[in-house]
Parts: structure tokens; C-alpha cells; sequence
């Protein structure tokens, strides 16, 4: 129940308004239905003492002069009267007359089968009237065992006291007028209750209205026409509102434009430094690889015509020559490899990296058949991508396990997977190989920089190949190592990996 009436901005100026309004109604009614009730007993109460002191001055001559018998018929002809024909037009009704004598004594009744003459009034409520001396009226209400309003009343003849007059009335019409100012109140409460439910619908949708239509604008925030009729048309802080979302529209709108500006700007700048990269590989593919052929083959003819006429320094030269420029050519090959890859349009598909990594050990065995190296590999590893990139990336990784553990007697490489539960999947290459100082792993992924001397071969492109490669998959790729414990590569790709680049 709370979280629907929490759920929206209306139910809650609506309950919080109809809740008010009752609380409010049903105070001031119960006060006012109170007034009313303790009107309606001071009425009855007043009428009450003025029978009394009317029937108090009707019998006083025959209470002084005793005249017992006149008295007795004259209280019961009242009595009867009473009950007959002023029933449905009084206040209350009158069940029992008593009249006393100045000892308490009973000396007239109208229902003289529960009192006798001249002996103590016994009504169970007597007792509970105050003894007030002198002429004074005591009257007291009473709601046990029946509803009773008991009057005893001074009966004085002159200025002498000759007895009392007690009234017991029954208030059952004063119930009936409370009961139906009951039931009158109730009829205006629900009155009430409805008019404040119409009031409560109105002033909430007064207050929401505004804020549905703000809501309901505010996806189209930036498109630089943002229009919020409805806020406008107050006069109230929901006109400020309105002016600072639809200035916000516009600054928004206006940041916009200009971010498009320059996005469109840097992609033609890409543009053109692409052409340029392009132009160039070119260039270093036909004209810097023609002298390097020169060179190492006008070194190797060198070597080969003149070697018996050069010193051993000469051929070391030479020696010296043919080596820097097979590595100038290798390093124009990764260069190249690594343009290839940046530009080259992927073509998605399931790939078995198992089945491939095992075919790239299975190479390195063929190539270097005096290497033991323990290789695990994992089953069933699989990646969603472009085939020919995630060679590159499996032939650089394994390559380099392969290199960087040539000096362990007991060469290991494996290959493992592990689903992750954000639906990515890492992969980790680890060998157990001269690993690296984590100090300079911010320089693994950068061209040209190694973290090992020239001992072991490699131009510093292959990791940046790789890196390139994982973030076109959309995923990424990082490493952990420590100086004679090995190295472990681990990279991460999407299950759908992302197209744009």
C-alpha cells in the first residue's frame, strides 16, 4: 500500500490533502457535535427545573397543610397527564414524583407499590444527590443502569421550607435528538469527505501536472525547442522552473552543436592522418625496402667475393651490416603489421582458441625441436571475434612465453579461461619464464619499449599490436609478473564485442 501511494508525486499530495482535510473535518465536527449534545442537556435540564418549580409551587398548599390525600391525587393527575399527551412533545420523559417532607419522608407517590407513606424515599440514585442546604436545586445525570436526569427540588410555602420534590426523568427523546444529530453529522461528513476528495484531486493535479509535463519534456532535453506551455503558465516558482529547463535546453543544445563540430573536425583530421599513414606504409613498403635489399645483398656479395681479403674487424662489420638490416626489415614488417591491423574491417565469427593456440605450440615445436617446453592447454576455449586478429594476438602472446622462457630447464606455458558473471570472459597466457620488474608495466604496451636487452629478439610492437587488436573486441588487456617467477597476460572480450573503433 505505501509503495503505491509513494510511487508518484500525486497519490501523495492527494492523500497527504484528503488526510489533512478529514483530520480537520473530524475535529471541528466532534467539537461541534459536543457543543450541540451539551446544548441539547442544559435545555433539558433548564425545562427539568422549571417543571419542578412549577409543580413545586402546585403542591405547597397541600404539603403545609397535609393535606396527604389532595396531594397524592393531585401529583398522579400530573403524572397521567404527562404520559399522555406531552410524551412526543418534551425533552424527556417523567417516570416517577416524589413528594418529601422535611424529614425525608415519603408522604405522596406515583407508584406507591415501591413506597410506602412516611417512610424513607428508597430510589438507589437518592443517596448520590449532594445534601445542598437551604432552597438550592440538586440535579444530577446519571447513565447507569438506564439513561436518568434525577431532580430533587425545595417546596417552600412563604418563606418556610415544607419538603422536597423529586423528579426522576428519563432523557431517551434527548438520546433520540442526539442519535439524529449523530447521524446528521455523519451525513455531512461523507458530504464533506467527498467535496474534499474533488478538492484533494484538483489541488494535487495543480501541483503534479507540471511536474508530469517537466518529466515527460526532459528526453528531449537539448534539441534546442523545448517547450513547457504548462509550467509558463504559472506565476509561481514552477515558471522559474520552466525558464531554467528550457535555458538548460538551449546551453545543452549549443554544447552539442559544438561537440558535433568537433567531432566531425577530429574525424576529418583522422581522415586525413589515415592517407598520410597510408601514403607511408606505402612508402616504407616499396621505397625503403629496395635499398635494404641492396644493402644486404651488396654485404652478403661483399662477403662472399672479398672475405679472404678482409680482417676479422671487416667481417664483423659486415656480419654487423647484414644483422641491422634484417632487423630494419623486420621492424618495417611489424610496422606494417600494425597499420593492417588498425585499418582492416573485422569479420566476427566463433573462434576456437584452443584448437589455435595448440597449432602455434605445434609450430614453435617444429621450428625449435630442441626446446622441452610443458604446455597445458585448456579445453573447449572459445572467443567471438575476427579469426585472423586473434591469431596475432595468440602468436605474439605464446611467442613470447616461448622466448622469454628459453633459459628455464623446465620450460611450462599455459593457456586458461574463466567466465565471469558480467558476461565477459578472461583469458590468461602464463609462463614461467625471467617475467619483468611491475614497476615498468606501463611500458609493455608502448611502441618500442622492452623491458629486456637485445639478448632475446623483438622489435617492441607485438604487445602493441596485441593491445590494439583486444580493444577493437572491445575488451582490454593487462599483466602480472615478478623477475625470475615468469609472466601471466590476461585479456578480456565481450561475448558481442563492439564494431566501432
Amino acid at each position: 500500500m505505501f509503495n503505491w501511494i509513494f510511487k508518484t508525486f500525486f497519490r501523495q499530495m492527494l492523500v497527504l490533502l484528503l488526510l489533512g482535510g478529514l483530520a480537520i473535518s473530524v475535529v471541528f465536527g466532534f467539537l461541534d457535535y459536543q457543543k450541540e449534545r451539551q446544548q441539547l442537556q442544559s435545555v433539558m435540564q433548564t425545562n427539568a427545573e422549571l417543571l419542578a418549580k412549577s409543580l413545586s409551587l402546585l403542591v405547597a398548599d397541600d404539603v403545609r397543610y397535609r393535606h396527604h390525600f389532595e396531594l397524592w391525587n393531585r401529583i398522579n393527575a400530573i403524572f397521567e397527564y404527562s404520559q399522555q399527551k406531552q410524551r412526543d412533545t418534551t425533552l424527556f420523559h417523567i417516570r416517577e414524583i416524589a413528594v418529601l417532607n422535611p424529614g425525608q419522608l415519603v408522604i405522596a407517590h406515583t407508584t406507591p407499590k415501591e413506597h410506602r407513606l412516611l417512610m424513607p424515599y428508597q430510589h438507589p440514585l437518592i443517596s448520590e444527590l449532594q445534601d445542598v442546604a437551604g432552597s438550592a436545586i440538586a440535579a444530577r445525570w446519571f447513565g447507569q443502569p438506564q439513561p436518568t436526569l434525577l431532580l430533587r427540588y425545595p417546596i417552600t410555602f412563604g418563606n418556610e421550607q415544607v419538603g422536597f420534590l423529586v423528579l426522576d426523568l428519563d432523557p431517551s427523546p434527548l438520546n433520540e435528538l442526539q442519535q439524529a444529530l449523530a447521524e446528521t453529522y455523519l451525513l455531512y461528513g461523507l458530504l464533506l469527505s467527498f467535496m474534499l476528495t474533488l478538492a484533494a484531486i484538483a489541488a494535487s493535479r495543480w501541483f503534479s501536472k507540471p511536474i508530469e509535463q517537466a518529466c515527460e519534456s526532459l528526453p528531449e532535453l537539448g534539441s534546442g525547442q523545448l517547450s513547457l506551455p504548462a509550467l509558463n503558465a504559472r506565476h509561481d516558482e514552477f515558471q522559474q522552473l520552466a525558464g531554467a529547463i528550457e535555458d538548460a535546453d538551449q546551453r545543452i543544445h549549443q554544447a552539442t552543436l559544438a561537440q558535433q563540430n568537433r567531432q566531425e573536425e577530429l574525424e576529418r583530421r583522422v581522415k586525413e592522418r589515415t592517407q598520410e599513414i597510408e601514403a607511408f606504409s606505402y612508402s616504407v613498403s616499396h621505397d625503403l625496402r629496395a635499398p635494404l635489399r641492396a644493402l644486404d645483398g651488396f654485404s652478403l656479395a661483399l662477403y662472399e667475393d672479398y672475405a679472404e681479403q678482409l680482417d676479422e674487424t671487416a667481417v664483423d662489420y659486415l656480419h654487423r651490416i647484414r644483422s641491422a638490416a634484417g632487423r630494419m626489415g623486420q621492424l618495417i614488417d611489424d610496422l606494417l603489421m600494425l597499420s593492417r591491423v588498425t585499418r582492416q574491417s573485422m569479420q566476427l565469427e566463433p573462434v576456437d582458441l584452443s584448437q589455435m593456440a595448440t597449432e602455434i605450440l605445434a609450430e614453435l615445436r617444429e621450428a625449435y625441436p630442441e626446446r622441452q617446453v610443458s604446455a597445458v592447454i585448456g579445453e573447449g576455449i572459445s572467443a567471438k571475434g575476427d579469426p585472423r586478429l586473434l591469431r596475432i594476438v595468440l602468436d605474439n602472446l605464446i611467442g613470447n612465453a616461448w622466448k622469454y622462457s628459453a633459459n628455464q630447464p623446465q620450460a611450462q606455458i599455459e593457456f586458461s579461461a574463466e567466465r565471469r558473471p558480467d558476461d565477459k570472459t578472461i583469458y590468461c597466457l602464463r609462463d614461467n619464464g625471467i617475467g619483468f620488474d611491475m614497476k615498468y608495466s606501463n611500458k609493455l604496451f608502448q611502441a618500442f619499449q622492452r623491458l629486456h636487452g637485445h639478448e632475446f629478439e623483438g622489435t617492441g610492437i607485438g604487445l602493441v599490436t596485441v593491445q590494439r587488436i583486444i580493444s577493437r573486441h572491445g575488451g582490454r588487456i593487462w599483466a602480472k609478473a615478478a623477475i625470475g617467477q615468469g609472466a601471466s597476460f590476461y585479456f578480456e572480450l565481450p561475448n558481442q564485442p563492439s564494431l566501432d573503433f
